[in-house]
């Protein structure tokens, strides 16, 4: 197959019957009868040059697709290609490649085609996963995907796994409405619209490899459990706060949820309960002694690791207080602070 001439017809999303004749080798045609005939001709010609190009590659991309992922692997990719499978299925989910409009759908052909291969599928839903995979649209079937991780991770949102799953199945979009719509009339979200059914699920799990049913896939971050509290002595001090919410911001980008406060002798009874470490951030200035609870400090240190955070040279001493060792910034510039908080924040609490 010539690739180069195969992409060229089947990846441009833009022509006209000038730009074809040109592509096959006609630079004039003289006007009336003989114009018309030789551009059905010609366009002809094109139309199944472009079919042949494009099943060749379908065919290729589709295949490759089963192997491609464990290339690296000698042992795995020589299991998938001495594993035996079923004909049919194989012509049934071949042709149904070969003759989707979506090219997008390629890679989900031979993800469903490996799984038949490789996963302990019942025959009934062998063929129904066949069936609904042909039927369902690319972004019918990516909603799919993204119902699932939404519905097996806590992804840093308010409510958790059935809030955010709810939230994907409530759209005021049109397009969205009838996608969801479809999903429910194949019996992969409930009636109701608030959850996936196990028949959904369990397609999922089909479907898609583990590694593509992670919130890493869809760019996103898993909730750890772990919660931090950033002791801040000093808010709406513009250095205290920048770094508070720098440091806030590079937990998040972990998932680690925390809270800014001031710890005191009522709050801390309820803290452990609610935060598994903390931070302390001190720096070059007088803390009012009654407002700066060294009591409920060494308390809360007491029960879970806290960090002090050092953001300027300073002499406040809290050597008594049971703290972990200190943490010292360098840098000044705002970018640079929050670029090191980052660092030391990965370092401390990345799993």
């Amino acid at each position: 197959m010539d690739k180069e001439n195969s992409l060229t017809r089947s990846k441009k999303t833009v022509s006209s019957l000038a730009d074809i004749l040109l592509k096959e080798g006609v630079n004039t045609l003289l006007p009336g009868s003989s114009l018309v005939y030789e551009v059905g001709k010609l366009a002809v010609q094109h139309g199944k040059q472009y079919f042949t190009d494009r099943t060749e590659q379908r065919l290729y991309d589709f295949h490759m697709g089963i192997v491609q992922g464990e290339a690296n692997d000698e042992a795995n990719l020589e299991s998938i290609l001495k594993k035996p499978f079923n004909l049919d299925e194989y012509h049934a989910v071949l042709n149904a490649c070969v003759q989707d409009i979506e090219n997008e759908k390629t890679e989900i052909y031979s993800d469903l085609m490996k799984s038949l291969m490789v996963k302990e599928i019942t025959t009934k839903h062998r063929r129904f996963f066949i069936t609904v995979t042909k039927q369902l649209t690319f972004t019918e079937i990516e909603l799919i995907r993204n119902l699932y991780i939404n519905a097996n991770y806590d992804l840093m949102t308010v409510g958790g796994t059935s809030q955010q799953v709810t939230s994907m199945l409530t759209s005021q979009d049109v397009l969205t409405d009838i996608t969801i719509r479809t999903l429910v009339s194949y019996g992969l979200v409930t009636d109701d619209r608030k959850d996936m059914t196990s028949l959904g699920k369990l397609y999922a799990e089909a479907l898609f490899e583990e590694n593509k049913l992670t919130p890493k896939s869809i760019n996103r971050q898993e909730y750890t459990k772990i919660n931090v509290a950033i002791l801040n002595y000093m808010i709406s001090d513009k250095i205290h706060d920048q770094v508070s919410h720098h440091l806030q911001e590079s937990l998040w980008g972990l998932g680690v949820k925390s809270s800014i406060l001031a710890l005191n002798g009522r709050s801390v009874r309820q803290a452990p309960l609610l935060f598994n470490a903390g931070v302390l951030i001190l720096s070059d200035v007088e803390y009012d002694e009654k407002h700066f609870d060294k009591r409920a400090i060494a308390e809360f240190a007491s029960k879970v690791p806290i960090f002090p955070l050092n953001i300027k040279p300073n002499e406040v001493n809290v050597s008594a207080l049971g703290l972990k060792d200190p943490i010292d910034l360098r840098e000044k510039e705002p970018d640079q602070v929050r670029k090191e908080i980052y660092e030391l924040v990965e370092g401390i609490f990345k799993r």
